[in-house]
C-alpha cells in the first residue's frame, strides 16, 4: 500500500517531526550538489500548461550571497525556513553559513504578501549577518610583532636583530582571535652575514591558520681574531 502524502515525513502531519540540526545537515548536502544549489535560486519558472510558480524566498532578492533553500508553513509549525548564504571576504576568502529557523510567528514586513513568513525571513537575516560580522580578513603581513634583541660572541662582537617580513597572506578569522607567538632560538655558524636567520617567530590565531616569521642579523658577524684565540685557549 502505498503511503498517504499525511503520513510521509513532510511536515504535514504532526507525528512527522525534525529538528533544525537535522535540516542543517539537509541545507549542506543541497549546497554541495551544484544541480540542487542552482534549483533553489530560481526566482521563478513556467510549466508547460503556463503556470508560472514563484519562489517565495525574497532574501534571494534582499541578501547579498543568499543561496536558498526552502520556505515552509503550516499552523502547527508556524514559518519556517531553511536557509545559506555566503560572504567572500578580501582577496576571494568566503564563508558559507547553513542554517533553519522554525515556528516563527507572522511579521508583515520582510514580505507583506506572505506574513505568515515574515519572522522566518527576519530571524534569518538577523542570523546570518550576525556570523558574517563575526569574522574578519586579515592580512597576515600586517601581524608583524615587535622584536627586539641582539646576537652577541663570547669575543664581544654584537649585531642587532630585525623581524624579515612575513607573507601578505589573508586568512579568515574570527573577530577578537587571539594571536599566540612562540619563539625558536637558532644556532648559526660563523662568519655570520647581514641578514642571516639567527630565530623564527611562529604566531598562531588558530589550529588552521599559523604564520612563521624569520629573524634575522642587522649586521655581518666574523669569527674570533687570532689574539683572542691565543689569550683565551
Amino acid at each position: 500500500m502505498t503511503p498517504r502524502l499525511a503520513d510521509r515525513p513532510s511536515g504535514f502531519s504532526t507525528q512527522t517531526q525534525s529538528t533544525a540540526a537535522d535540516l542543517v545537515v539537509l541545507a549542506r548536502a543541497v549546497i554541495a550538489n551544484a544541480a540542487l544549489a542552482e534549483l533553489v535560486t530560481v526566482r521563478s519558472a513556467q510549466l508547460p500548461d503556463g503556470t508560472v510558480l514563484t519562489n517565495l524566498d525574497v532574501l534571494l532578492d534582499k541578501q547579498t550571497g543568499w543561496l536558498g533553500i526552502k520556505t515552509g508553513w503550516t499552523g502547527a509549525a508556524g514559518g519556517c525556513l531553511l536557509f545559506a548564504a555566503r560572504q567572500t571576504y578580501a582577496a576571494g576568502e568566503s564563508m558559507t553559513v547553513w542554517g533553519a529557523i522554525l515556528d516563527q510567528p507572522a511579521m508583515t514586513a520582510p514580505d507583506p504578501a506572505h506574513p505568515e513568513l515574515g519572522a522566518a525571513f527576519a530571524g534569518a537575516q538577523t542570523a546570518v549577518n550576525a556570523a558574517f560580522n563575526t569574522y574578519t580578513a586579515v592580512d597576515l603581513a600586517q601581524l608583524n610583532p615587535q622584536v627586539t634583541g641582539d646576537v652577541s660572541t663570547a669575543w664581544g662582537a654584537h649585531t642587532d636583530v630585525l623581524l624579515d617580513p612575513g607573507p601578505s597572506d589573508l586568512a579568515l578569522v574570527r573577530a577578537g582571535t587571539v594571536l599566540h607567538v612562540t619563539t625558536t632560538l637558532l644556532h648559526p655558524a660563523l662568519p655570520l652575514r647581514p641578514g642571516a636567520t639567527v630565530a623564527r617567530v611562529t604566531g598562531a590565531l588558530n589550529a588552521h591558520t599559523s604564520v612563521t616569521w624569520d629573524v634575522v642579523s642587522d649586521f655581518a658577524l666574523g669569527g674570533p681574531s687570532f689574539w683572542w684565540k691565543v689569550l683565551s685557549a
